[in-house]
């Protein structure tokens, strides 16, 4: 999904959830955020980093689309 998407829907479900995401207000937060993630294993990190460029809308261009990858075992009965 795009970053901008993701970054968007965690701060919603986040704050749906009460969690303080006063975080969210500094800059590059989502960059750490997807670092960290990946660093526990909740996120995919390929050999080019946690935020891999892909070109996920067909266009042939790579410079503003990520795709963040989650391990399935972590989706089993989740209701994303």
């Amino acid at each position: 999904m795009p970053e901008e998407t993701w970054a968007k829907a965690f701060k919603r479900a986040a704050k749906e959830l009460n969690f303080d995401i006063s975080f969210t207000q500094r800059p590059h937060w989502s960059r750490t955020l997807q670092s960290i993630l990946g660093e526990v294993g909740y996120i995919k990190t390929p050999s080019a980093g946690v935020r891999y460029r892909y070109d996920l809308y067909g266009t042939g261009k790579r410079d503003s689309t990520y795709v963040i990858a989650v391990p399935i075992e972590l989706l089993n009965g989740s209701t994303l």
